[in-house]
């Protein structure tokens, strides 16, 4: 079972870092959003979770703010790329871009179906397990196992050639010095720990939607990056999609939790059936 999750998360991940290289981040911030009703469906037909409408209101809120975020990010870029020439340049620049920009799309809606799955699965094993650190100690290591027999078998040359750059010095001239690539990779690898640690004791008290839901407010730290690092000011349309994300998680954290819901009607299930099997018995000994 923790192999099988281990093989999710890191093809979950890296189909969506793969996608990044065949088409837009744009699409892909839209359709990783499947994450969200991909991991609805499949918790009520998998783990019995009641929704509400109130659930599926607040998640159709947080998906509408997604595609205004997102509309605004091709907005913006769309403007700034129009400003260098004409329309059928822009067309033309987009194609050279992302030749192959249908198969990251398939790639992106992909990967987006898989996290879901990857959270619902993950929920399971820690709620059932009832030992997020067993948890994580077991994902890390066939994480691990699995991620170093990837990189062997299909990135091999690219992790070849950040080593190759790294032993040139940084005097040379490259497009992304190598100091800089060590440095981000170890950013995320700082962040990717502290994100699964959070993650996974949010699955041990809560659920794989509200999960999924609560990650769309990361767009505020978007807004604190663009501000402080980059010196830009989001336009007012992106603050109107982060409202909507965030009033649709807390609409959805309004109604009846999801796992209380399935419990009760556990419970009320087990009662009709001995009150049936006690009318029965009842029944047989009326006979005899």
């Amino acid at each position: 079972s923790y192999f099988f999750v281990a093989m999710l998360d890191v093809e979950a991940n890296y189909i969506t870092v793969l996608a990044y290289k065949y088409t837009t981040a744009t699409s892909v911030n839209l359709l990783d959003a499947l994450a969200i009703p991909s991991s609805m469906i499949l918790s009520r037909f998998a783990l019995k979770r009641v929704y509400r409408s109130v659930h599926v209101i607040g998640a159709v809120v947080c998906i509408v703010g997604i595609v205004i975020n997102v509309y605004t990010d091709y907005h913006i870029e769309n403007e700034r790329i129009s400003s260098d020439g004409s329309d059928d340049d822009i067309l033309m620049k987009e194609e050279n871009e992302y030749p192959n920009r249908f198969f990251g799309d398939i790639l992106g809606l992909f990967a987006g179906v898989l996290w879901g799955v990857n959270n619902v699965a993950q929920e399971y094993l820690i709620q059932e397990g009832g030992d997020p650190m067993e948890f994580l100690g077991m994902l890390g290591m066939f994480g691990s196992l699995i991620s170093i027999f990837q990189v062997v078998l299909l990135e091999r040359g690219d992790f070849l050639s950040l080593i190759a750059q790294s032993s040139k010095g940084a005097n040379e001239s490259i497009d992304c010095q190598s100091k800089m690539k060590i440095s981000l990779f170890l950013a995320y690898i700082f962040s990717a720990f502290v994100s699964y640690t959070g993650g996974t004791f949010f699955l041990f008290f809560s659920e794989a939607t509200l999960f999924n839901l609560s990650l769309l407010t990361s767009d505020f730290f978007t807004v604190v990056f663009s501000i402080v690092a980059e010196n830009m000011l989001p336009p007012l349309l992106f603050y109107f999609a982060l409202v909507l994300i965030v009033s649709g998680v807390i609409l959805y954290e309004t109604g009846a939790s999801p796992i209380v819901d399935s419990t009760i009607d556990e419970q009320n299930s087990s009662n009709v059936g001995s009150v049936q099997l006690e009318e029965n018995q009842k029944l047989s000994l009326d006979l005899i």
